[in-house]
């Protein structure tokens, strides 16, 4: 039986982007096995942008050698927060409508049950919340 020790150690670099104002870090995940050590890396990318009629795009920080620091699409969360009250028969909901290696749009539609229709959010009326983690 082969004794496998898995040591998962959290690296998080923040760095904020002035050109794109993303915040991203690592995840370093170590497993030993048989004295040899095996280090591969999750990166992740945050960031929060407010709604703007057409979806909105958050692209992916890359580095002087790489156009991203993901090699596929990576595994995107999103979640909205209303900037201001609305009735109680209106529900904002948001779908990740194209993501790949570079960058992800995310389109925001508004629910209302009262008058049972559905149509994209106006302009600033949400603020999109990403994140993205890959490798």
């Amino acid at each position: 039986m082969k004794k496998i020790v898995c040591i998962l150690t959290l690296v998080i670099t923040l760095t904020k982007f002035t050109c794109n104002a993303m915040e991203m870090g690592q995840i370093a995940s170590q497993a030993v096995v048989n004295n040899a050590t095996e280090t591969t890396f999750i990166y992740w990318t945050s960031q929060v942008q407010t709604y703007t009629t057409g979806g909105v795009t958050f692209t992916y920080p890359g580095n002087l050698f790489l156009s991203s620091i993901f090699t596929s699409a990576p595994l995107a969360l999103i979640s909205v927060a209303p900037l201001a009250s609305h009735p109680d028969t209106e529900t904002y909901t948001a779908e990740i409508s194209n993501n790949s290696a570079t960058s992800a749009t995310v389109m925001v539609y508004l629910v209302d049950s009262l008058t049972s229709t559905v149509s994209e959010a106006p302009n600033g009326s949400v603020e999109v919340c990403f994140l993205a983690l890959g490798s």
